[in-house]
């Protein structure tokens, strides 16, 4: 018997001190390399984007991966990626913690376009109110000393 899962996850982490460190040259290897890194853990990915101070992941976990997990090997792997090729000058890493949002499957496209519109979607608030807005809509309490 095999093992059938279906579940929606919306991730999202920041630079360090949400410096705007990551360059538009470069975000698109950055992405690429999450992507190779969630289809080795046997994790569908669906939109991987972010601006120059954080990232949004939506993933399908496989059964077996816990969150916390997949994204610490995300964010240490990319972490060596990014200084090893001189990516993004003023990196030194990705903040500690991150968000994660459990989400309906119906609204998958609507949140691929949400992903994948970052730019635009930036030019109205900064990731600090973004992220904000996440937490109070998924309902989740928050200590704004955690959210530099």
């Amino acid at each position: 018997m095999s093992t059938y899962s279906s579940s929606l996850n919306h991730i999202v982490f920041a630079t360090k001190n949400r410096k705007p460190c990551i360059p538009d040259e470069h975000r698109e290897r950055i992405i690429q390399y999450m992507w190779s890194t969630c289809k080795n853990w046997k994790c569908e990915p669906f939109a991987i984007n972010g601006t120059s101070d954080h990232m949004h992941i939506l993933i399908s976990l496989h059964p077996s991966v816990s969150v916390s997990n997949l994204v610490k090997t995300i964010k240490t792997s990319s972490n060596s990626m990014i200084k090893e090729n001189l990516l993004c000058p003023g990196f030194t890493s990705w903040q500690e913690g991150f968000g994660h949002f459990a989400c309906a499957v119906e609204r998958k496209n609507q949140l691929v376009d949400y992903i994948e519109n970052q730019k635009q979607h930036h030019a109205k608030f900064s990731s600090k109110d973004e992220i904000i807005m996440l937490l109070v809509k998924y309902g989740i309490e928050y200590d704004p000393k955690y959210l530099i």
